[in-house]
């Protein structure tokens, strides 16, 4: 469910849906996703197979395609990186900070190899950033506050001409290489060959539990069902939420993981919904639980712009309640609603989601027409 939703498109506190059906995945027999954790039953499994829903475009690090990342982030490590919680935490930077309010220390972590076996240096860092800060680069993007990069020693200072609480974030997305020739060269736990990803030996941190591991695109519901029933994979990465009932097979489980996508019921705040008593009366009449069935029981109902494993996420921030007895007391000494048409822009599928809202709005008196989008 990758959708906005929007009435006339501000008021955000309206409901916001964090949907994870892109996390749901299959894994058979054993739970084992990521290269770093193990197989929790005992048994000796030398190779793991991960079906995955994007095709592999490049091998360049700095791409940031879905598919290439996927295949990217088993070779390649950055200065800080993602729990499987999406918390933060050191990776190829032993530790970092903030020096001052334009200024973010990374301090390299020793001992570590590139694939080739050169070690990993503050230079190597240095050098990486700066061709990923360059227009041509798919992550160019995230360096955008940044004015230059400086070594000291075996530490990377990264100045922006703006305080950027966010750097930490952004740094877990710059993967980071070596470039020999029109190889990009990498320092992590696998290396690749010519039939996937082979465990690397000089890895600095604890070695994967799989000494082999292939990474197969599968794009179709059709290839994932063939890739199930003939036991081809052990893991089947990212079920849509509204067909996962479909993939039920045997020695199979289903796992979900948090997700990081919101998707939002948003209003304008011109013409008629510029009307701060009237946006409440629309908020009043929504029950985003109810919408929350659409996520097929994969959704759950935040009150923020972001899930709690998000950075900037709230626990004490609240939403005033709605009184509905005031709300629907203006509405009757209204005549806006009637006289003012409300247009519901909606993407093409989601119709029944259309006919749910509608019905919630007209029971306070708030009428919409939906219109269909591609």
């Amino acid at each position: 469910m990758k959708k906005v939703f929007k009435i006339l498109s501000v008021a955000l506190y309206v409901f916001l849906l964090v949907c994870v059906a892109g996390k749901l995945f299959f894994e058979q027999d054993f739970n084992a996703l990521v290269s770093k954790l193990r197989p929790t039953q005992a048994k000796n499994v030398r190779s793991l197979s991960i079906g995955v829903s994007a095709p592999i475009v490049s091998h360049d690090p700095r791409a940031n395609d879905v598919g290439s990342r996927m295949y990217l982030l088993q070779t390649f490590e950055s200065l800080v990186r993602r729990t499987s919680s999406l918390e933060l935490e050191s990776d190829l930077a032993l530790s970092y900070g903030m020096l001052s309010s334009t200024q973010w220390e990374f301090r390299i972590r020793p001992n570590v190899h590139f694939h080739d076996g050169s070690i990993l240096t503050a230079d190597d860092v240095k050098k990486c950033l700066d061709i990923s800060r360059s227009e041509s680069s798919g992550l160019s993007d995230i360096f955008s506050t940044v004015t230059s990069i400086d070594v000291v020693g075996d530490l990377i200072h990264i100045n922006t001409k703006q305080t950027d609480v966010l750097l930490p974030q952004k740094m877990a997305s710059a993967l980071i290489f070596k470039r020999v020739g029109n190889e990009f060269i990498g320092t992590g736990a696998y290396r690749p060959s010519s039939t996937g990803f082979d465990r690397f030996s000089e890895y600095w941190g604890a070695q994967p539990a799989y000494e082999k591991l292939s990474l197969i695109p599968l794009l179709t519901k059709k290839e994932k069902l063939a890739a199930l029933n003939s036991s081809s994979v052990d893991v089947l990465m990212n079920i849509p939420a509204d067909v996962a009932d479909d993939f039920s097979q045997k020695n199979y489980s289903l796992v979900v993981q948090p997700g990081i996508e919101s998707d939002m019921l948003l209003m304008n705040s011109s013409g008629l919904l510029s009307n701060l008593d009237f946006r409440k009366a629309v908020q009043s009449a929504v029950n985003p639980k109810t919408l929350a069935r659409f996520g097929h029981g994969f959704a759950t109902v935040i009150n923020q712009l972001v899930p709690p494993a998000v950075f900037g996420y709230d626990p004490e921030l609240t939403i005033d309640k709605i009184d509905l007895q005031t709300e629907q007391l203006f509405l009757n000494s209204t005549t806006l609603s009637a006289t003012t048409p409300i247009v519901l822009d909606l993407p093409v599928g989601l119709e029944t989601f259309g006919k749910t809202l509608s019905s919630q709005l007209s029971t306070a008196g708030i009428f919409i027409s939906v219109k269909n989008i591609t």
